[in-house]
């Protein structure tokens, strides 16, 4: 007899960690569903789909890119032909203000 009443109270104990364990297994449970239902509510889905496809519209392409650095390729390649082209055009006059110069002291000195 005394082992049934302990064998029931261990039962007991037992059904009462498992109703425990349960009811905090159910409280998680709830606590997930109202997290995902809050994540997934219908006009934040709408909202996420908008803002999907705005930056679907605004996000460049592989293209997009290529033809930037195409573009800046070629500018780059203006600016060397312009910087030289200067430079020559430097040089020429330099060399010809000299030979004015030159030109002018000799006439006076003459």
């Amino acid at each position: 007899m005394r082992r049934k009443r302990v064998r029931a109270a261990f039962q007991a104990d037992a059904e009462l960690a498992h109703l425990d364990q349960l009811d905090r297994l159910e409280r998680r449970v709830a606590d997930l569903e109202d997290t995902v239902s809050a994540v997934l509510s219908r006009s934040r889905l709408d909202d996420l789909a908008e803002q999907l496809d705005e930056l679907a519209m605004t996000s460049t392409t592989h293209d997009d890119l290529l033809g930037v650095r195409m573009h800046a390729a070629r500018l780059a390649a203006e600016v060397a032909r312009t910087v030289t082209e200067l430079r020559s055009d430097h040089a020429r006059l330099a060399t010809s203000f000299d030979d004015h110069l030159a030109g002018r002291n000799q006439a006076a000195a003459g």
